[in-house]
Parts: C-alpha cells; structure tokens; sequence
C-alpha cells in the first residue's frame, strides 16, 4: 500500500494549524450562539410575532451514533411597529412541532431569520456560547506547548507551564468560561430587554 509522507516542516505546519482551527471554529461558534441568545433574550433584532404557517423535522445524525432532531417553521414575520410584515420568515431549532396559526413572540435577526423569544432559550444559548471557551483553552494549550509534536503527554505538557504565561492564558479563559456559564449566562437571560 502507497503512503504519502510528508517533511517534516510540513507535518509540523499542519499540527500547528490544526490548534489554530479549532481555535477559530470554536470562537466562531460561540459568536454565532450568544447572538442567538441575545436575539432570544430580546436584546437585538426587530422586535415582533412570528405566525406559524408549517413545521418540518430536521434529522441531524452524527458519526458517533447519535442523532437528533428540531423543527423548523416557516411562516410570517409580524413587526410591533405595525410596518411591513415578513411573509417568508424561517424559525429554526425549535424543539417541537408548532401548529399552524400559532402567534410567538419573537426576534427579527437578518434576512428573513426569526429567533423565538425566550429566557430559558437564551439561558441555554448563553451557556452555549461561553462553553465554546472551553475547547479554545485546549487548543491553546495544545498550540503553545506544542503537544502534538512533542511527544509528551497531556499531563506532562500541562506541568511544564508551571509559572509561565500559558498556564495563566489558559487558566484564565477556563475560568472566563465557568463564571460565563454559571453567573453571567442566568443574568444575562433574565435581565436582558424584552
């Protein structure tokens, strides 16, 4: 069987952008889950109702054997200050099925995407959000100790950050995370506008 092997520099290169990666996606995750909190909490978007007009399934399975579904619904977007009504509005990740007719308090966000108003959903996109650090801590790690390539093992790499900066980075955005999640993430969804 034909392997590829590649130098050196280059497999370093690549152990190193793969941290790097994983950095960006998880921050971008994070990004994309506290606007939707914010819009679940009322905080941005164009305040209105969402009228529902049909509900699909949306299956999602993974590799690892497990599989989900939500709901979407599509329906019309209806403005509290009376201007023009979105009559192609799309409300995603619903965790049940919405019969047609139903009005829902909700959140204009862009285009024609409606966000549900709801403090136990913007409490859970809120934790969502500030546990995207976590993963970002591990691959920081990953990335300054240069894990990958060294040979060492978790543990070991963890010690050798004993006094440097990297041990107080990583620390620091562990411990950004849990207070986000535990203290900031419940303020932030019962305080916020609605």
């Amino acid at each position: 069987m034909f392997r590829l092997q590649a130098p050196p520099a280059v497999k370093r290169f690549l152990w190193r952008f793969v941290p790097v990666l994983a950095i960006l996606v998880f921050l971008v995750i994070g990004t994309l889950s506290a606007r939707s909190a914010l819009a679940s909490a009322g905080a941005i978007g164009k305040p209105g109702h969402f009228v529902v007009s049909q509900c699909v399934s949306v299956y999602h399975h993974s590799r690892h054997g497990h599989s989900t579904t939500d709901y979407t619904c599509t329906g019309t977007f209806r403005p509290d200050t009376g201007k023009t009504n979105d009559p192609r509005a799309e409300m995603s990740a619903l965790d049940d099925p919405v019969p047609a007719g139903v009005e829902l308090p909700a959140q204009l966000i862009g285009g024609h995407d409606v966000e549900l108003v709801n403090t136990a959903q913007a409490l859970k996109l809120f934790v969502e959000a500030f546990a995207c650090l976590l993963p970002v801590a591990v691959a920081l790690l990953v990335l300054l100790t240069d894990l990958i390539n060294s040979g060492r093992g978790f543990r070991e790499a963890w010690r050798g950050t004993k006094g440097t900066a990297t041990r107080a980075v990583v620390l620091g955005i562990v411990a950004l995370s849990a207070v986000g999640m535990l203290v900031v993430s419940p303020l932030l969804a019962f305080l916020l506008p609605r």
